[in-house]
């Protein structure tokens, strides 16, 4: 059971002024200020993104901003996993309900935000799914389409749904208040979006907007999430703050955001980085998120001359080469913990995940041109995206250096590495990587966190084909289950997971996790972890689980899993793959195939051999390709054919048919590592027949 936390008498204190300055503001007493003036020209904001020019716009995909923009234009918004495929677009029409959940059809009560119940699915539907529309970073795409093509109705299109929404989201009233954070992203796309249209909003709305953007900055201010999230809530409400600080000095309150922001930002990131640069929520998707907020900081505070302690630069440099450590060779971050569908600024046309843009950002903003590693091209696509909408044609031409200078250099690609303070750990070869999330549980109340200790992440020239089964929904019955550990590449015992979840975003139980040891160079990677999440589930034995990753000569894969002590259920260990990839049993290999491929015989892209004692079925599994978004794949649970049996040793190998895998094989020996009674195994690969065993690390 994990502890009680127990509130010091400052949280208290603060809980309890927010809660009355909530009450105040319900029935009218809470004071605002006066309203600033405002006028277009005072709407263009200060940013250190530079005006697009022709050169710059050279490296953008025109027409696929141009389709983004049109679909918002019929009313449908490719919003979080309802984009890039996965999903239709979420359909709310040219002029949305604001309040309405389009997938469940609630529409929540237009009560003052702090009375809206937004975290009960039945009153108000999946609030995630409201507020992803509400955010309003579809506003960009229009602003970038009207940019690039000079056609008015996209910038005519934007101003009436701003100013529809202003209309019908009166301050402080309804759903799309009830959170900071989403307040404050809301803010920052605003600036941008005026940053990048063409032509400034009408007189009429300018006045309103300016009033708005002065509410937005101080709801966030008054409700900051100092207690409530103080995770990415709290630095992406503080990055809110500096934008409007810093864009529109002309606000009232703009100095006080600005050093408000600063102060907390700074603080903040040695709390929320750890000294490798994981995040510390120990979660891809929100390792990208504080990479973004980050990197937005450091430009606005270099535009406003605020002093960056060197700690602050370090850890986003950090942060950064956590990241591009987790990415996949087709620019995807892994996707341990949740993924929520958001990013900071959506400027790039990337398939869902994709970090790219992100990774080449911070290439630019450090000269680093390792975070380009493996990106492929970086003269178009995200990448070059990115950095021409943030950074012009300076940061284009400091892009094009660094991807010169990495491509000279082959020894900068395919780099492995283990994250000690977060546990996560990449091997990398130019056929096969491996990512296992083998680091603490989680931060605070593990919100974010999954059961997914010792899970991995497979992909074969490029392609994944062992996955995170994704996040799906933050409320309601599939929250649990694609938590929990066998809906991961992991070891259970029975159906148990590592961790036991106590609500959507609390654990009452986690496990320790240990690496033992790493070997990250040379034509044998290894990496060996254990965790205890299954100690009580053993009649003898510490009932830790060990895992170890081989990658040998980067022709194959082994997975060696072992279980010390008898459990009471028999083991079980899975294999997931994503969605476009299709498991089939074949004696004792599972043959992974390419599900997009119309043909008599699928393309094999990856064959996993396992041993004869161990017996594999077919088993359906919910996959989430994006939020909101779920399907079953077709993947494989292993049990041991007898009970005695606790260890296996898989070994995973690029593509080849049935008919090519008769020299592979796994065979279990009699343990001769008699030091530890570690199991062993011969594996036949290729022409060579080794005894394998769990390497011993001092």
């Amino acid at each position: 059971m994990l502890p009680r936390r127990i509130p010091g008498l400052a949280e208290l204190a603060g809980r309890g002024t927010q809660r009355l300055a909530a009450m105040c503001d319900q029935h009218g007493l809470l004071p605002w200020g006066a309203p600033p003036p405002g006028d277009a020209a005072r709407l263009r904001p200060e940013l250190p993104a530079p005006t697009l020019t022709p050169s710059a716009a050279a490296a953008l995909d025109t027409e696929a901003v141009r389709a983004r923009a049109d679909l918002v234009l019929a009313g449908r918004y490719p919003l979080l996993g309802h984009a890039h495929g996965h999903a239709e677009p979420l359909h709310w029409g040219a002029v949305p309900d604001w309040h309405r959940d389009m997938l469940s059809g609630r529409v929540a009560p237009r009560l003052h935000w702090s009375q809206v119940p937004y975290l009960d699915v039945n009153a108000v539907g999946d609030h995630k799914i409201t507020w992803e529309l509400n955010r309003h970073q579809w506003m960009l795409w229009l602003a970038q389409a009207a940019a690039l093509t000079g056609e008015a109705r996209y910038s005519d299109a934007l101003w009436q749904r701003l100013a529809h929404w202003l209309e019908h989201n009166p301050r402080g009233q309804g759903i799309n208040w009830a959170s900071s954070l989403e307040v404050a992203f809301r803010a920052i796309a605003w600036t941008y979006t005026l940053h990048i249209a063409p032509s400034p909003p009408p007189a009429a709305l300018a006045t309103s907007l300016a009033s708005a953007l002065h509410a937005h900055g101080r709801h966030v201010e008054r409700w900051l999430s100092h207690w409530f999230s103080p995770n990415t809530h709290l630095t992406g409400e503080a990055l809110g703050l500096l934008t409007l600080g810093v864009a529109f000095p002309w606000l009232p309150r703009a100095a006080t955001w600005r050093a408000l922001a600063w102060r907390i930002l700074c603080t903040e990131a040695t709390v929320q980085i750890r000294p490798d640069g994981t995040y510390f929520e120990q979660t891809g998707w929100y390792q990208a998120y504080t990479v973004d907020f980050y990197l937005e900081a450091l430009a606005l505070a270099e535009q406003a001359r605020l002093e960056v302690p060197e700690v602050v630069r370090g850890r986003t440099h950090a942060a950064a080469r956590a990241l591009a450590a987790m990415t996949h060779a087709n620019g995807t971050v892994v996707r341990f913990g949740d993924d929520d569908g958001g990013r900071l600024l959506p400027l790039a046309t990337g398939s869902y995940g994709d970090v790219r843009d992100t990774l080449a950002w911070a290439a630019v903003t450090f000269a680093d041109a390792s975070l380009l590693r493996g990106l492929g091209d970086c003269s178009s696509g995200p990448a070059a995206q990115g950095v021409a909408w943030r950074r012009g044609d300076a940061g284009l031409r400091a892009l094009h250096a660094l991807a010169a200078g990495l491509s000279e250099n082959s020894s900068d690609r395919n780099v492995s590495a283990w994250l000690p303070d977060g546990g996560w750990v990449a091997l990398r070869g130019a056929q096969i990587a491996v990512y296992m999330d083998a680091g603490p549980h989680s931060a605070l109340s593990g919100a974010h966190a999954h059961a997914d200790a010792l899970a991995i992440e497979v992909s074969v020239h490029g392609r994944t084909v062992l996955a995170d089964p994704g996040t799906f929904q933050y409320m309601g019955d599939g929250r649990d289950r694609l938590r929990a550990t066998m809906a991961h590449n992991a070891l259970t015992v029975g159906d148990a997971s590592s961790a036991t979840p106590g609500g959507p975003f609390r654990w009452t139980r986690v496990p320790t996790t240990c690496v033992t040891g790493t070997r990250l160079h040379g034509s044998e990677q290894v990496a060996q972890a254990w965790h205890d999440g299954f100690g009580t589930l053993v009649r003898t034995g510490t009932g830790r689980s060990w895992r170890e990753l081989r990658l040998l000569h980067d022709q194959a894969l082994l997975v060696f899993d072992w279980f010390d002590g008898e459990p009471i259920e028999p083991l079980r260990l899975h294999w997931r793959p994503p969605v476009g990839v299709r498991a089939v049993v074949e004696q004792h290999r599972i043959l992974l195939l390419d599900d997009t491929v119309s043909s008599d015989r699928a393309h094999v892209l990856a064959t996993i051999v396992i041993p004869p004692e161990w017996h594999a079925d077919i088993t359906m599994q919910g996959y989430s390709p994006g939020y909101a978004v779920c399907a079953n794949v077709t993947g494989v649970t292993c049990t041991p054919v007898q009970a005695e049996v606790r260890a296996c040793c898989a070994l995973v190998v690029p593509g080849l048919a049935s008919s090519d895998v008769s020299v592979r094989s796994v065979e279990p020996l009699s343990p001769d590592h008699a030091a530890r009674g570690w199991p062993s195994w011969r594996v036949v690969l290729y022409q060579r027949d080794d005894i394998v065993t769990p390497t011993s690390f001092s």
